[in-house]
């Protein structure tokens, strides 16, 4: 069996890929715990992009500090211009081995709309309740 279209480049919109390897988004863990992108993030996601992905997809990006507070996990955020810097480093790195990524923003997991944790309360229970 052959995969000759694989290998391919192929164009999403506006944007070139250089051949059809995706890497599924999940997250990995390996932020730092303040949220920012480290080196042992930027080092697993530019080795894909070495051996030949063509197309990254990072895994949740916390994009409100909301969410980065009511979560525990090691992975990134993007909420605030400090956190800019190490996603930037690890575009550039992805991209000088041309593969392509994307960053999929989350408002949270779970029910955001909660208020807190300590009242376990969520929105449409205070306005009903």
């Amino acid at each position: 069996m052959e995969f000759k279209k694989l290998f391919e480049p192929i164009k999403i919109g506006p944007v070139e890929i250089p051949n059809r390897i995706a890497l599924i988004p999940m997250n990995i863990h390996f932020s730092e715990c303040n949220g920012f992108t480290g080196d042992e993030y930027s080092c697993f996601f530019t080795a894909r992009a070495k051996g030949g992905a063509g197309l990254l997809f990072y895994g949740a990006v916390l994009a409100s500090q909301r969410a980065a507070e009511q979560q525990g996990l090691l992975i990134p955020y993007l909420y605030d211009v400090s956190h800019m810097h190490g996603m930037g480093n690890l575009t550039e790195a992805v991209h000088s081995f041309g593969s392509q990524s994307l960053h999929p923003m989350s408002p949270g997991f779970g029910r955001q709309q909660r208020h807190s944790r300590k009242t376990g309360m969520g929105a449409v229970h205070r306005a009903i309740g």
